[in-house]
């Protein structure tokens, strides 16, 4: 339709890149590709990342140079007998992700034994389907009501589904025994002092059906001697295999020669670039996409969203602030997901779905409108608010709007009744509580120590959207707003500014 397919050439790899004039990126790019044939040399002005990270293996353990057992990555996996033969073998799995969820599955019901190495824990798990028979799929509950429920009040919409579980349970999950075991491995992450919203997920139950099969789960690999693998609590394990599911990471090795200092901060931490996007000494001569991993949701919408910024920049539609703002936005954003996932500093790319989604949308300036979406269609307001979080609902307004759109959306399935009316009950409790907290100061404090949230200050051209802006507002609860809640925010703030003026005073507290 669009002829992409005319521009995309095929079986070439890119050796290099070069700046044409390292002191003047406007006059373009110098990109080396080779192809099955001869290497050859073309000019661009414009060059945008986007080979994605699943490539280049993360760093084996140190353990694994003492190992004799035979070594693959997840990535070399094919199936039970390719690249090694499995069968009746013992197994040890290092990682719980959904790679190792998924492949865990398929070796437990071949192998002798099998293991499954983990630093902690797993990620949250959750099924890919609330039940197979109801065809439920997860991502329903990646909607907006649901990161717009107040953060420090997950436990509630817990229990709540806990009771729902137990009541109809049988209808949810096909086997009871996988929601005994999800539950189970899901409260120990809770008791480490986690939750849903500040870990990743891993989107696979095959893990719990793999237990099911018999696999044991055991700690940390403390060293290796031959085949004899011993943990951190004393065990030991004969391997015959070890499958690394650790993951991978970012490596540009075309960019070292052109752009050192470019690559190395994109390689060391992409969190070092503009929304994991802009390095703001290059702008937007330079970018990637799809360098972002969402806990919850899936990488292709934040993608979109990144691509139609990085295309509003290159047409001249949009520009970026100054390189100190851009700075200040990146060390701030560094701040906010060290404290959002504590466990997983190391996974630089990950970012809040529904609160990436909103930044985006902020500057794209095509936020949903949702006063107008209810007047003119209500039943389709509630299901884009209800309904699982796409990215279709950012064509109704900004550039390049689509407004067929509004046929999709109003097609969209809703999550079950029980789902929606436990978020619609959280939320509500939450923001009860939130006014509560005006006529409680000692309450106020309290949860001010449970925020996570940037700095007040930061506002920059609408680089970041008003939600997570104002401590005293909606956010000191660590909650992304998802909808337009501008006339309450300006109320809370009116309030905030009083506290701060020190007009309402209860003894030391103000």
């Amino acid at each position: 339709r669009y002829g992409v397919l005319q521009l995309v050439l095929l079986n070439h790899v890119v050796q290099n890149i070069y700046p044409n004039d390292e002191n003047d990126l406007t006059q373009g790019f110098t990109v080396s590709v080779r192809d099955l044939k001869e290497e050859r040399h073309e000019k661009f002005d414009y060059v945008i990342i986007s080979t994605g990270v699943n490539d280049v293996k993360a760093c084996s353990p140190d353990w694994v140079r003492s190992c004799s057992s035979k070594v693959i990555h997840s990535s070399e996996y094919k199936n039970t007998q390719s690249p090694l033969d499995l069968i009746g073998k013992n197994v040890l799995f290092v990682g719980g992700g959904e790679s190792s969820s998924d492949i865990s599955l398929e070796v437990s019901m071949v192998a002798k034994n099998v293991r499954m190495s983990l630093r902690t824990t797993t990620g949250l798990i959750i099924p890919r389907y609330f039940s197979q028979s109801m065809k439920i799929p997860s991502d329903h509950d990646t909607s907006r009501i649901h990161h717009s429920s107040p953060r420090r009040l997950w436990y509630l919409k817990n229990w709540f589904y806990r009771c729902m579980y137990r009541m109809f349970g049988s209808l949810i999950f096909d086997k009871q025994i996988f929601f005994s075991i999800i539950t189970q491995m899901n409260e120990g992450l809770f008791e480490s002092g986690l939750d849903p919203f500040n870990t990743y997920g891993t989107k696979s139950e095959s893990i719990c059906k793999a237990i099911e099969k018999g696999m044991v789960l055991t700690p940390e690999v403390d060293y290796a001697e031959g085949k004899k693998i011993f943990f951190k609590n004393g065990e030991v394990f004969n391997a015959d295999v070890v499958i690394l599911c650790t993951g991978f990471k970012v490596c540009l090795p075309f960019l070292r020669k052109g752009f050192p200092s470019f690559c190395s901060a994109a390689e060391s931490n992409v969190r070092n670039l503009f929304k994991n996007m802009i390095h703001p000494e290059f702008g937007e001569r330079i970018t990637f996409i799809g360098f972002v991993r969402p806990c919850f949701g899936s990488i292709p919408p934040m993608s979109e969203m990144q691509a139609r910024y990085i295309a509003q920049l290159i047409s001249g539609n949009l520009q970026l602030p100054s390189k100190k703002e851009l700075k200040e936005v990146i060390d701030a954003d560094k701040i906010l997901y060290d404290q959002i996932y504590p466990r997983d500093r190391s996974k630089t790319m990950l970012r809040d779905f529904a609160l990436y989604l909103e930044e985006m949308a902020a500057m794209l300036h095509c936020q949903p409108n949702f006063f107008r979406l209810f007047i003119d269609s209500p039943w389709t307001a509630f299901k884009v608010y209800c309904g699982p979080l796409q990215v279709a609902q950012y064509r109704l307004n900004g550039p390049n709007a689509d407004p067929s759109v509004i046929d999709s959306l109003q097609k969209t399935k809703l999550h079950s009744f029980s789902m929606v009316f436990a978020q619609v009950l959280v939320l509500i409790v939450g923001y009860f509580l939130f006014l509560i907290s005006f006529a409680f100061p000692s309450y106020r404090q309290k949860l001010r120590r449970l925020t996570v949230s940037a700095d007040s200050n930061l506002n920059f051209h609408g680089i970041l959207p008003s939600s997570i802006n104002l401590k005293e507002t909606l956010v000191y609860m660590g909650t992304p707003t998802c909808i337009d809640f501008t006339p309450m925010r300006n109320i809370f703030k009116s309030l905030s500014s009083q506290f701060s003026e020190n007009k309402f005073k209860k003894g030391p507290n103000k």
